[in-house]
C-alpha cells in the first residue's frame, strides 16, 4: 500500500475514535483494514519488552474487547457515575 495522505490519517483518527466510542468493532476493524495489506500485516510491540503480537486480531481486535464496557443498561449507567478515584462523575 502506498504512503496514506495526511487527509486519509485524519479521516482514520476520526474513524477510529468514533468506532472505539461507539463500540463497532466491525467499522474499527475497517478502518485499520484500510491501512494492511492483509490481517496479518500489523506486527507491535504492546508493551514494549513483550512478545510481539501479529496480526490484526491479537494487535487491534483483541484489545477493543478488552477495554470496551462490558455491558450496558442500569449497571454500566451506575459504573459511569463515578470517577477512578471513587468521586462522582461530573459529565
Amino acid at each position: 500500500m502506498p504512503t496514506p495522505t495526511f487527509e486519509q490519517l485524519v479521516q482514520f483518527r476520526e474513524d477510529y475514535v468514533a468506532s472505539w466510542n461507539s463500540g463497532d468493532k466491525e467499522r474499527f476493524a475497517a478502518n485499520w483494514r484500510q491501512f494492511l495489506a492483509n490481517d496479518d500485516g500489523f506486527q507491535m510491540f504492546d508493551p514494549v519488552g513483550t512478545p510481539m503480537k501479529r496480526g490484526l486480531v491479537e494487535c487491534a481486535l483483541d484489545p477493543f474487547d478488552l477495554w470496551q464496557p462490558p455491558s450496558t443498561g442500569p449497571l454500566a449507567e451506575q459504573m459511569n457515575e463515578y470517577l477512578p478515584d471513587g468521586s462522582p462523575n461530573p459529565g
